[in-house]
Formats: C-alpha cells, sequence, structure tokens
C-alpha cells in the first residue's frame, strides 16, 4: 500500500512535469523565425582575393536571399604597447602612436611639424592622410563615439591629420562605422546589423554611442565584437556600466535593437548583459574565422563539406533554437557561394522557418515554487522506491526520509534556494528514473522468461521510467537562464554514468543488502571476472571521454559521415550512445539473460537510459525536437538490437549445431 503512495506521488510530478512540458512546446513552436547575416569582413576579403568588387559581391548575395550584412567598426586600437596596422580601402592612411612620431619628427618629415612638441602627447592617436574627404568622414565617425573634445583636425591644406585626445585612463578601440560601406549596403536593399566594439565610456557617452547607433542603422540586431567585451564592460579602471547598456536595448527599450548572443564562445560580459536583459535576447550561431578556415573553408572544398556546413547550421536552429546564423563566404566562384546560400535557406524553408525575421529567444520564468516542491516530492517517491529495492521491509525509514526531504524542499524553495533545489532535483532525477527502469524492467521482474518477447517488455518498461525522468529533468530545469545555455546542468558526466553504478549496486546485493555486499567481498576473483571488469571500465572511460560538446576524444569521420547522414533525413537524429550501444545491449543481454555477459551488458546499457534523461538536460533544445531524439533513438535501437539478437542467435545454434 505504501509502495502504491510513493507511485501516485511519482505521478503527481509527472502531471506538473507534463503540464510544463506541453506550456514549453506551445512557446517554442510560436517563434520560428531565422536571420541570415553575412560578414562584411569576409566580404572585404574575398573581393581582395578574387578581384572583384565588394558590390558585386553583395549583389551575388542578396539575390540568394541573404537580407543583412555585419558591419564592424573601423578597427584601431594598441596591443602590447604598439598600434596594429590600419588599412583604409577608400585612401592612403598611415597611423601612429604619439611617441611615435615624437620618433619621426626628427627624421624632418613634413607632416610631422604640423603637431608641435606642446601639443603632441605619447598616447594620442594620429591618422595622417592627403585625402580630405577621408579623413572629414571617420572625424564623423570617431567623434559619435568618443565625443568632439576628443577628435581634432590638423591640416596644412596638402596633408590633413585627425587626431584623437587620450586621457589618462582611457582606452581607444575602433573608430566607429565607415559611412561609405553602411551606404554601399544600403543602397543594395540590405540590412545592417552593428558589431560595435567596446572602448572607455562614462554613462553619458554610452548613451549617446548607443544612441548613434540605433539612428544610424535602424537596426533589427547587435552583435558585439572585440576583446574588451560587450560595450559597457569594465576596461582597465572604468566603470561597469552593462546594466545601462541594456537600459538601450530591447526589451527596456521597446523600439531598440536585439542583443544577439553569440552561442559556444566568450566576449567578456556578455552573460551579464544576457541576465541584465532577463534573457530576451537572439542567439547567434558563427563558425569562427579559425575553424572556417581550417575546416570548411580550404583548398579541397567541395560539396561534401558544404553539405555539412549546411547541415551544422540547420541542426544550430532546428536543434538548438538558434535565431541568427552568421555566414561567411568560401574562396570559390560567385555562384559556388550562390548555390551554398540558396542551398541553405531552402534547407530552412523546407523545415518551416520564417527567414529574414527576428524574434527573441521563447523561454519561460522559473517554476511556480509550489511546482518546484510537488516534483521533488515525486522525485522523493522515486527515491522512496529505490531505497526500499535496497532495504525491502524498511518502510517506516523510507517513509520518514521522504517526510524530511519534503520538509526540506519546502523550506529551501520558500527562502529563496528555489534554483538549488531545481539544480538537485534534476541531477537526482538523471540518476534515480534510469536506475529503477532497469531494476523495475531487469532485475526485479517475477518470473522472467529469457527470450526476445520478455526482453522487449522489459525494454519497453525500462523506457518508460526513464522517460518519465527526462520530463522531470526538463521541467526542474526549464527556465530562460538553462534555455539559452548561460547555466547548464551541472554534473552531466556524473548523472551520466552514476546509474551504471547504481545497477551494478543492486547486482551485487540481489535481495539482501548486507548479504550480498558480504558475499560479493568474499567472492573469489577469476580471470574472466578481471577481463570483464577491464572491458567495463575501458568502455565507461571511453563514453566519458567521448561525452559533451569538446570531448577529449574526437569523433571519428565515420561517425561525422553518419551523423550527418541521420540529420539528413530523419527529424532530429538520434544519439549514438542510446540507438548503437545502450539500447541494443539492452535487448540482447534481456533475450540471453542467463548469460555470464548479461548483466555486464546491462549494466553498460544502462548508458542508454542515462542518456535518455540527458538529452532533456539540454534545455537550448525545444522539447519537441528532445522528444523526436528519443523517439529516433528508439526506433533504431530497437532496429540495431533487433538484428544484433539474430546475428548471436545465428551464431549461438551454429556452435552448438557443430560443437556441442
Amino acid at each position: 500500500m505504501v509502495r502504491k503512495g510513493f507511485v501516485v506521488l511519482i505521478i503527481i510530478g509527472l502531471i506538473v512535469s507534463m503540464y510544463f512540458g506541453v506550456k514549453d512546446f506551445q512557446m517554442q513552436t510560436s517563434a520560428e523565425g531565422v536571420l541570415l547575416t553575412l560578414d562584411y569582413t569576409s566580404v572585404k576579403e574575398y573581393a581582395k582575393e578574387t578581384g572583384l568588387s565588394i558590390e558585386e559581391t553583395l549583389m551575388m548575395a542578396k539575390k540568394a536571399n541573404i537580407t543583412h550584412i555585419s558591419l564592424s567598426e573601423m578597427r584601431l586600437r594598441v596591443k602590447e604597447n604598439d598600434l596594429e596596422s590600419f588599412a583604409d580601402q577608400e585612401a592612403e592612411i598611415s597611423a601612429y602612436l604619439g611617441k611615435d612620431v615624437a620618433s619621426l619628427k626628427y627624421s624632418d618629415i613634413e607632416w610631422t611639424k604640423l603637431i608641435s612638441f606642446d601639443r603632441l602627447k605619447v598616447d594620442n592617436y594620429y591618422l595622417i592622410s592627403k585625402d580630405e574627404s577621408r579623413i572629414n568622414q571617420i572625424a564623423v565617425s570617431a567623434t559619435e563615439k568618443y565625443g568632439r573634445d576628443k577628435i581634432n583636425i590638423i591640416s596644412d591644406d596638402q596633408n590633413f591629420i585627425l587626431e584623437i585626445v587620450v586621457d589618462p585612463g582611457m582606452s581607444i578601440n575602433g573608430l566607429g562605422f565607415d559611412s561609405k560601406e553602411i551606404d554601399l549596403i544600403e543602397s543594395l536593399g540590405l540590412k545592417v546589423i552593428p558589431r560595435p566594439l567596446n572602448a572607455t565610456f562614462n554613462g553619458a557617452q554610452l548613451d549617446n554611442y548607443m544612441r548613434y547607433i540605433e539612428e544610424l542603422f535602424n537596426a533589427e540586431v547587435i552583435i558585439f565584437a572585440g576583446d574588451n567585451g560587450v560595450v559597457g564592460n569594465r576596461i582597465r579602471n572604468s566603470d561597469n556600466l552593462i546594466s545601462q547598456t541594456a537600459q538601450n536595448l530591447y526589451p527596456y527599450n521597446k523600439n531598440g535593437m536585439i542583443y544577439g548572443y553569440v552561442e559556444m564562445t566568450t566576449i567578456t560580459g556578455d552573460k551579464e548583459l544576457a541576465r541584465r536583459l532577463k534573457y530576451e535576447m537572439a542567439r547567434v550561431h558563427s563558425i569562427g574565422k579559425d575553424e572556417w578556415d581550417k575546416r570548411y573553408n580550404t583548398y579541397d572544398t567541395d560539396q561534401i563539406k558544404v553539405g555539412e556546413v549546411i547541415e551544422r547550421y540547420a541542426l544550430a536552429v532546428n536543434d538548438r533554437s538558434i535565431n541568427v546564423l552568421y555566414l561567411r563566404l568560401f574562396d570559390k566562384g560567385l555562384d559556388f557561394n550562390e548555390s551554398y546560400f540558396n542551398n541553405l535557406n531552402e534547407k530552412l524553408a523546407n523545415q518551416g522557418y520564417n527567414l529574414g525575421s527576428i524574434s527573441t529567444i521563447p523561454t519561460r520564468d522559473n517554476l511556480p515554487k509550489i511546482a518546484s516542491i510537488l516534483l521533488f516530492i515525486g522525485l522523493g517517491g522515486a527515491l522512496a522506491i529505490l531505497f526500499l529495492n535496497v532495504f525491502e521491509n524498511q518502510v517506516k525509514i523510507a517513509v520518514g526520509l521522504l517526510v524530511l526531504g519534503s520538509i526540506a524542499s519546502i523550506a529551501l524553495t520558500v527562502s529563496g534556494y528555489q534554483n538549488l533545489i531545481n539544480q538537485l532535483g534534476a541531477f537526482l532525477s538523471a540518476i534515480i528514473f534510469p536506475s529503477l527502469g532497469i531494476i523495475w524492467g531487469y532485475i526485479k521482474t517475477k518470473g522472467y522468461q529469457e527470450g526476445l518477447k520478455q526482453s522487449l517488455i522489459s525494454f519497453t518498461k525500462a523506457i518508460s521510467v526513464s522517460l518519465i525522468g527526462g520530463l522531470y529533468v526538463h521541467a526542474f530545469l526549464a527556465s530562460a537562464s538553462y534555455m539559452t545555455s548561460i547555466e547548464v546542468f551541472p554534473m552531466v558526466k556524473i548523472a551520466l554514468l552514476a546509474p551504471l553504478a547504481v545497477v551494478a549496486f543492486m547486482y551485487i546485493i540481489q535481495k539482501d543488502a548486507i548479504k550480498g555486499i558480504t558475499e560479493f567481498m568474499e567472492m573469489k576473483i577469476r580471470v574472466y571476472h578481471l577481463a570483464i571488469l577491464g572491458i567495463g571500465f575501458v568502455a565507461l572511460l571511453l563514453i566519458a571521454m567521448r561525452s559533451g560538446n569538446n570531448p577529449i576524444i574526437p569523433v571519428t569521420s565515420f561517425e561525422i559521415k553518419l551523423r550527418l547522414f541521420l540529420q539528413s533525413n530523419l527529424t532530429a537524429r538520434p544519439r549514438f550512445k542510446e540507438f548503437a550501444i545502450g539500447y541494443p545491449l539492452l535487448i540482447v543481454a534481456g533475450a540471453f539473460l542467463n548469460s555470464k555477459f548479461s548483466k555486464v551488458a546491462i549494466i553498460l546499457g544502462t548508458i542508454g537510459l542515462s542518456n535518455l534523461v540527458n538529452t532533456f538536460a539540454h534545455l537550448h533544445k525545444p522539447v519537441r525536437m528532445a522528444m523526436f531524439t528519443t523517439i529516433n533513438g528508439i526506433i533504431a535501437g530497437v532496429v540495431v538490437g533487433l538484428i544484433g539478437y539474430i546475428i548471436i542467435k545465428k551464431g549461438i545454434d551454429l556452435w552448438r549445431v557443430n560443437f556441442e
């Protein structure tokens, strides 16, 4: 009777998790806009390499339905006490620090006479050209960024010098946006996504600069660039003005630009800005310049590599709710790049996305406190059942632990520690439910009869219980910070491997915990025991080293091709540890349960169930995609498992005929 009460608590928690899962599904399917933007620096480099004009290249992009161009500031900054080289395509301009100008004055260079020693400062910046209009254009943009009191023009009608006055503690980074580049982009009917560089601002300067960018571009999205972090991030001894930057952006400024948060990269202050904006932002996927050149844009680039890029971008949108795709050009002909853009557009359109539109990431606030409490009590019911499988007759202790855990969860939740409760709940759910799935399906099934039919029944039980765990994990964690990947599920590898340890422990103790442990400690160790232990250890080590976004052991070329094939032909790619390892092991081991190796196979096969739950811990993945991934993994895993069963069954039959 008590066990049934625990099950009721689990069901109540399941109803809560399903309610919020459905709400998340509805919310996530309501925002399906994707914006494609082409990096303008890539365009300039491409034009220089091919001899084509920038205008021709931009026209090709527009023809291929690229709607936005990401434009960075004109770069000018000091790095390691020296001025980085300054390049300007419009005019011959030289850039110097004041200390360099002071040295040149002794070389009797004509233009240096325009700058007297009295006004020369070693930290000032000086841009020199004979093109007056170009110097004036740069002065306008630099003035908007640093203020009129910091920008001066010195000339003798032949040489024109732009002086940027640098006060102590001030950091110069960039010259603002090039008006000629803006005019060219907009004249072709393309929209600009500004990529400003952070510098040393006071509050008034920051507001003025953000207002200038907003009025200059009327842009939908802003993506910050550079090593100094988002605009407003502290530089040297300056104030941290990120909160002020947030006030200039959407949603605080209802007509303001949406912050474009670049995933899988780090720009200082990006997470703080996201929190300040309450996670109302767009997520950007970009293939960084170094990776682009080393992995994709190589001398042997062909349609296969282009296909990889398209699948990568499509996966980012489909699997991680990416709103903006940041594109670069291949060093190939215009037709090659046009085909690439068209194929990417077609792929996304076929998946039902609205191209050229943008919206913020669909998220929700934390669970209501009562929901967190009900989920945690339901989890307590599952933990109590697991406890009774170890200590069968200790019902009172199980009930006592459940009551204490429930009281603690209520106290912590109402005291402001709800996030801690949610993290702990998700972590325990990822361990407990896969373990219960194996216990219910394989270890404690009464009257288990070896064979394929019983194996499939047990597999279904194990999957069902694990899926409940996945829904619990999603409900615990599905808040804005996790959905945007600002926070990630902690201790993923432990949660992935811990159920295997629980299942191994259950096999050791069998029905009596003390007796089982004693017998295990007194067991005679044989060579095949050590062999099985070694194989299991190596398998677990490989699983741990292969998990995560940046595994220690890289993915093989065969797996990359297999993944591409699955991504191209399925709504969601099933996870390798499920359909190729975990599920087949469970199906085959369940069919041959009396085999010496069945227990080891079931222990290792538990990785498929823990990986299923782990899928729902990737909160950037829409809940519908998590379900599709799970369903495809189950179907593929059953197919692989049946093939494995047939091969092993045939092998056993042949052995008996020929050798017994």
